[in-house]
């Protein structure tokens, strides 16, 4: 879950949470301190404090602050707290005119990727429409284990009116 503020400048996450399954140990909770600049971390019983970023998201939240970025820099870069750990992630611009199906409907979009690289290949790409708000259309993890993960945008309804 991730909780937060739209601004000028982007996304500015409050609070973020995991919960893994019924193993209350496994789960984090992250507030985001803005007036003071600290990212207080709850994590396997204990807490920490760190200083944050004027940009830093959360595990979820950076999905959708690629809408606020420089497409025309070769490389975005942004710092996240993921519940466990809070670290730069970096992203290359591969193409920014791809197409792109899923069903019946046709996107284009700009297709990113990670520059951490495991074993030679992409940790994480990104297909972001062109159209949409650079919402992901399809997101494609390589796990540690090297299975991939892809997730696929199935449905979306964007209700700006609350602004």
């Amino acid at each position: 879950m991730s909780e937060g503020k739209i601004t000028i400048e982007g996304l500015k996450p409050q609070r973020f949470e995991v919960h893994q399954g019924s193993n209350a140990s496994k789960n984090a909770i992250v507030d985001f301190d803005w007036d003071n600049k600290i990212l207080i971390t709850q994590y396997k019983g204990s807490e920490t404090k760190e200083n944050i970023e004027n940009k830093t998201q959360d595990l979820i939240s950076y999905l959708y602050q690629f809408n606020y970025e420089n497409f025309d820099e070769p490389i975005i870069e942004f710092v996240a707290a993921t519940g466990k750990k809070y670290k730069k992630y970096q992203f290359r611009v591969i193409d920014k005119k791809v197409a792109l199906s899923l069903g019946n409907t046709n996107f284009e979009t700009t297709s990113i990727q990670s520059i951490a690289e495991k074993d030679g290949k992409p940790e994480t790409q990104i297909w972001l429409s062109n159209k949409l708000y650079k919402l992901p259309i399809r997101i494609r993890y390589q796990e540690k284990n090297g299975s991939t993960l892809e997730q696929n945008l199935v449905q979306t309804n964007i209700d700006l009116n609350a602004f």
